[in-house]
Formats: structure tokens, C-alpha cells, sequence
């Protein structure tokens, strides 16, 4: 017996016994098999209770009566499993999925997937009627269209295209409020392309037009103008330039926003970037000196505009994965010539003004008005001041009104900035220092100082401070304290101790010798306390006696002395104060005194040194009347010290009176 070819249904033989057998197993596999419809698809095990007449398709690992029947139709019939071998071409319809599905001799598929071409359709409508004036309709929520790969055979590109016939004819896309239009993207009766709104859809208006034609007179290709239909040039560094992007009006609104509203810390952003790549959005790599990007500002002269300053970016270095080495720059013009960088803020966070910004010492602020290149600042400085050359270098604090105060204000503290905490005793508050230039360099240190130092531990009640004054001798490279202002007010000079007001160490003397007076004759000392000069300190507690003043020493020098009637060579100084330019030559003048010598008018009477020294010689005695300027220089002028021959008087005077009571006792016994 043999079978046909595609279903194998069996044939009846001649002079075959009980044909009727063959022809009803036929009918039955006609049954399971014509119109084929399954119950469900991929069934790995039999159904416990199936139907007579159920079918199914077996799907891979396939276990019990099912096992190894994969893609097998399984159809229960007369109480028993039957199994078909599908072919290539087979359909069935799956009731579970309300598919039909197609064997392509491998596995059963989706016969929608199988479909490649349609043709010639005269309508389509997905999800809802087409008609024919939307010939295509399509009623869902979302659509995706996705480029074909190269590995599948495409190009990895997708381009929807929208063509019309004519220039002034209209391809769009419009986007509707329940059928009504509000906006319509697209080339509308020619070839630039418009961004058209409405609120009613009746009443149009372009809101943006971008122009197709490279050299038209309104508009580069591809710019836009907000607020005018024709665009303007400008001026910028590198000449007259017609920007594609523009904002224009007569009011407030001619400007430009960028807001943005977010529950977070982020803000509005307007970026710039540059590539040295050849073509739009290539890559080259940035050089040092690159413009990187920025903001030009201009002013028209009543013919053109004219470029007035520029705020720009650029790069100080090449650029790394970490960011671009850039440098912001601030450049004006003063009319006469054109914008000229006036400050710098640099990479390393440095700012110049008047000058570039630091790039070596620490100066975080370099304020210059010297067109060379300005000194490295020293260590430690934040703020920086070069005054051009042959000028003075000027920091000027001003205020005005009743309660105006300029201040030079410091601030210390220990710690740190995040945590300060109080001053110890001894820690200097602030200060001023002076630098000079020697030979080959400046100073490492400073030559002249004021300070303010903590005269106690600081609390927000007691916070006592003094003042030091320090200068360097000629001669040396040492800063010593000079003068010091205690907490009390009292003033130290030449020493860091003590309690009155002033307490020196050392000599104070006039500036110019027999010019000045201590005190005068309404303002004078109630007491004058010195080891020599007028005695007040006399006690004998204070000294240790050599010997008492002889009588002969006594006579010989006043009989060796005469005194004299003089006048001074030098009675005085005639002062003079004029103006004169100031050496900044910025048309300041400033004070200047000189000193003129005049003779002594009127006559004193004294001694003189020498004379006092030679009676000192004969008598062969030395003591404090007499001295040398410099004790080392026997050619220096002499001093006396007038109160030191006050005892010798005395006692010629008491030689004198025993003389007279021995005369007064002759006589008077004779």
C-alpha cells in the first residue's frame, strides 16, 4: 500500500480486503489535518484531559507522550495521540494567540512576520479607517522607526524623506489640538523652512525662519532672526562678522534667557567650545593661545559698530582628559585704539589686572599699571601693586561723609579659616613691612616693619594688643625692634620693657645741634632726673664717695679761670618750607624744608672747656666737669658740665669763709 505524497494519506489497493478501513484512516488524518486549527503552540507535555478531535503543536523538549515530537501536530483522536510530521508551507491557525502561523520546514511562525511586500495599496488604516483624504491612517500610542544594520544588510542610517512637487508648493509636518492645528514644521509655498504657530489654527505666524540659501541678503544659510526679518552685522576682534543666531528689538526684550528650574543645586547653562578639527564636529586638538570662546560687546559710531570689549576664554595649555588649561580674559577699548586686555584670570586661579596674570611667586592679585613685566611677588603674597616706572606704586582708601572712616583693616586668628579659634599672646595681628632691592635682588625679608601683636590669649572681653616698630641699621641686613607702644600707652624706645612713658634706652638727642628746646616757658619738666648734668638724684645711697673736693684743688682752678662773656657762633636756624614736584611726576608737590645757620645775638656768660681742662691739669685732679665728645677722639668737641664745678665754687667759697674767721679772730683778739 503506498501514500500520497504530502498528507500520506494511504491509498486503497485493488482487490484490497477491507478498504473500508484504509479510506476512514485517511478521512480522519483529512480531519486532523485540512483547516488546521491547534489549541496552543510550544505544548511540552500532552493535555491530562484532551478532546476528542484536540490538536496541538509539540514544542522543543518535548517529555512524555509528546517526547520527540517537536513541531509535530499532536492530535488526540479515538482516544489515542496521533502525531503528523508537518511540511514547508503548512498553515494553522493558534486559537490561545488568535494567530496564524506558517511553516517554513524549520519552525512554525507569525505569518504577519512573513509578509515582505505590499504593493499598490490604495488605502491603509492601522487601528482606524482610512478614507481618501488621509489615505494612510494610523490610530496607536507610540511608533518607532530604526535604522537597518550593517550586519542585516543596511547602512546603519535612517532618513525620512517628505518631497513636493514644487518650490511653492507646501511638505510639512502639523501637529493638531483635537483635529485643529497649532503648529506646523516644514518648507510652507517655498524652499526655507518655517516654524509656524496658532492658537486658533485658522491665524498663522511664522515663528522661525531658517533660510536655505547661502549669500542671501537677509540671512546666512541656517541662521535665525528673533525679532526682525533681516539680520545685522557687528563688530568683534577679528573684524565685521553677521552673527547666524540674533535677537533683535527696541526694548528689553531684545535679550537673550537662559533659566532653568530644577529642585536641585544645578543652574542654566550658554556653552562654548572650539576644535581645530577641518570640518563641523571633528576633533582637533586646542593650542595654547586658542580663542576657546566668549562674549563680544560693541557700539555703533552712528555708521557701523564699532567693537568696544570682549570677555573671552583661552587656552593656556593643551588640553587633558581632566579639562582644558584656559585662561579668562577681560579686554577694553578707551576709544582711541582698539580693545586691549585689561585683566586676567588664570588657570592656577591668579588674577592680573593691568598686567598678565602670575604665573610664578604666590600672588594671587597682581594690580599693574608698569607696561614691563612686574617683579615676582614674594612668598606668601596674595595681593600684588606695581606702580608704572618712574611713578609711585599707590594703594588709595577713601570715604567721605560725617561717618566716613578709610580703613586698612587685619584680621587674625588661630586655626583655621573653617575653624578659627583665639589669639595667643605674642601673635602678630597684622603689620606693615618694607622691601628694598639690593645688588642683584630684593630683600628676603623686610628691612622696616610695624606690627600689632596679641599682648595677651585673647577672649571676647579682654583683647589686649601693642604696637613694634622695627628698622635696619646702616650697615647690616638685621631688623631690630626700636620702639614699642604697650597696652598702657606706654612707649618703649630702644628697648622692650619697662612701665613709664617714654622709657628709653639709649641717647636722645635733637636732630640739629642748639635748634631745639626741651620744653619752653609755658610748657615746662617738673622734674628732671639724671645721673650727671643738674643733680636731683643725690642721695647717698645712689653713689660711693672717692674723697671729699680739697680746698687747693678748689682755689687752683678758680684761680686758673676767669670766666668769660660770649656769644654763640650759631644762635639758631631760620627755617624755610616750599613746594616741590612730587618724584611720581603725576603733578602732586609736596613739602620741602631746608635749614639755614644764623649768629647768636645775644651775650652769655660761661666758661670755656678748654680752660677748665688745663686748671684741671695743673691741679692734677679729673673728675665729670670736663669730657670729650668721643671719648676715643682727643681732637672732638669738649663739654662741660656746669653743675660739676658747683662743689668746687662751694668749696673756695668755705675756704674763703675759714680764711675771713681766722682774720675776724686775729683781729679781734689783737
Amino acid at each position: 500500500m503506498t501514500n500520497t505524497t504530502h498528507l500520506a494519506l494511504p491509498y486503497l489497493d485493488a482487490a484490497q480486503a477491507q478498504k473500508h478501513v484504509t479510506h476512514n484512516d485517511a478521512l480522519r488524518m483529512l480531519d486532523a489535518l485540512v483547516q488546521l486549527s491547534v489549541a496552543a503552540r510550544n505544548v511540552v507535555s500532552a493535555p491530562g484531559s484532551p478532546t476528542e478531535g484536540g490538536r496541538w503543536l509539540v514544542g522543543a523538549g518535548a517529555t512524555g507522550a509528546f517526547a520527540g515530537n517537536a513541531n509535530n501536530v499532536a492530535a488526540f483522536q479515538d482516544g489515542v495521540w496521533r502525531f503528523f510530521v508537518p511540511q514547508k508551507g503548512w498553515r494553522a491557525y493558534a486559537e490561545s494567540e488568535g494567530l496564524i502561523l506558517l511553516f517554513d520546514g524549520t519552525s512554525w511562525n507569525d505569518i504577519g512576520l512573513s509578509i515582505h511586500t505590499l504593493q499598490n495599496l490604495t488605502e491603509l488604516g492601522i487601528g482606524t479607517n482610512a478614507d481618501t483624504t488621509n489615505i494612510l491612517s494610523a490610530k496607536l500610542n507610540n511608533a518607532l522607526f530604526t535604522a537597518k544594520a550593517t550586519s542585516e544588510g543596511g547602512t546603519g542610517d535612517l532618513r525620512y524623506t517628505l518631497n513636493k512637487s514644487a518650490a511653492s508648493n507646501t511638505v510639512s509636518q502639523l501637529y493638531q489640538d483635537n483635529y485643529s492645528g497649532r503648529a506646523e514644521i516644514g518648507q510652507s509655498g517655498d524652499d526655507n523652512f518655517h516654524f509656524k504657530v496658532s492658537s486658533d489654527g485658522a491665524a498663522w505666524y511664522d515663528a522661525l525662519i531658517l533660510s536655505n540659501a547661502a549669500g542671501d541678503k537677509f540671512a546666512p544659510a541656517g541662521g535665525f532672526v528673533v525679532g526682525n526679518n533681516a539680520f545685522f552685522s557687528t563688530a568683534s576682534a577679528s573684524g565685521g562678522v553677521t552673527p547666524l543666531s540674533q535677537v533683535q528689538g527696541t526694548g528689553s526684550s531684545a535679550s537673550f534667557l537662559s533659566a532653568r528650574f530644577s529642585n536641585d543645586a544645578n543652574g542654566a547653562r550658554v556653552f562654548f567650545a572650539k576644535s581645530r578639527g577641518a570640518s563641523v564636529a571633528t576633533h582637533g586638538a586646542v593650542a595654547t593661545g586658542d580663542d576657546l570662546g566668549g562674549i563680544s560687546l560693541s557700539g555703533s559710531d552712528g555708521t557701523a559698530m564699532r567693537h568696544g570689549g570682549t570677555i573671552k576664554a583661552v587656552a593656556a595649555g593643551s588640553a587633558t582628559s581632566n579639562g582644558t588649561p584656559t585662561k579668562l580674559q577681560f579686554d577694553t577699548s578707551d576709544g582711541t585704539a582698539a580693545p586691549a586686555d585689561r585683566m586676567e584670570i588664570g588657570p592656577n586661579g591668579n588674577v592680573g589686572i593691568g598686567a598678565a596674570y602670575p604665573t610664578t611667586g604666590n600672588a594671587r592679585l597682581l594690580v599693574s599699571s608698569n607696561s614691563g613685566n612686574s617683579p615676582v611677588a614674594l612668598s606668601g603674597t596674595v595681593l600684588q601693586v606695581t606702580g608704572a616706572d618712574n611713578a609711585a606704586g599707590r594703594l588709595l582708601f577713601e570715604s567721605f561723609g560725617a561717618a566716613g572712616n578709610a580703613q586698612m583693616v587685619f584680621r587674625a586668628g588661630n586655626g583655621t579659616a573653617v575653624s578659627p579659634t583665639a589669639l595667643t599672646s605674642g601673635k602678630a595681628i597684622g603689620g606693615l613691612a618694607w622691601f628694598g632691592y639690593g645688588a642683584t635682588g630684593f630683600s628676603a625679608s623686610g628691612r622696616a616693619n610695624i606690627s600689632a601683636v596679641a599682648a595677651e590669649t585673647w577672649t571676647d572681653t579682654t583683647q589686649g594688643s601693642y604696637m613694634s616698630f622695627y628698622t635696619c641699621q646702616i650697615g647690616t641686613a638685621a631688623l631690630a625692634e626700636r620702639v614699642r607702644i604697650l597696652d598702657s600707652g606706654a612707649v618703649l624706645i630702644g628697648n622692650t620693657t619697662g612701665t613709664d612713658l617714654p622709657t628709653v634706652a639709649g641717647n636722645a638727642v635733637p636732630s640739629a645741634d642748639n635748634a631745639y628746646t626741651c620744653g619752653k616757658s609755658g610748657a615746662r619738666w617738673a622734674s628732671v632726673w639724671a645721673a650727671n648734668g643738674t643733680i636731683q638724684t643725690s642721695d647717698s645711697r645712689d653713689k660711693t664717695i672717692v674723697e671729699r673736693v680739697g680746698s687747693a684743688d678748689a682755689a687752683a682752678i678758680v684761680d686758673a679761670v676767669q670766666p668769660v662773656k660770649f656769644r654763640w657762633k650759631i644762635g639758631g636756624y631760620d627755617e624755610r618750607c616750599e613746594l616741590v614736584p612730587d618724584a611720581s611726576n603725576d603733578g602732586r608737590h609736596s613739602p620741602e624744608r631746608t635749614y639755614s645757620a644764623r649768629p647768636g645775638r645775644r651775650i652769655h656768660a660761661g666758661f670755656i672747656a678748654q680752660e677748665i681742662k688745663a686748671a684741671m691739669d695743673i691741679s692734677g685732679g679729673d673728675f665729670g666737669a670736663w669730657g670729650l665728645e668721643d671719648a676715643g677722639d682727643p681732637d672732638s668737641r669738649q663739654f662741660l658740665r656746669p653743675d660739676q664745678l658747683i662743689p668746687i665754687l662751694w668749696e673756695a667759697l668755705r675756704e674763703t669763709r675759714r680764711e675771713l674767721a681766722d682774720l675776724k679772730r686775729g683781729i679781734g683778739t689783737s
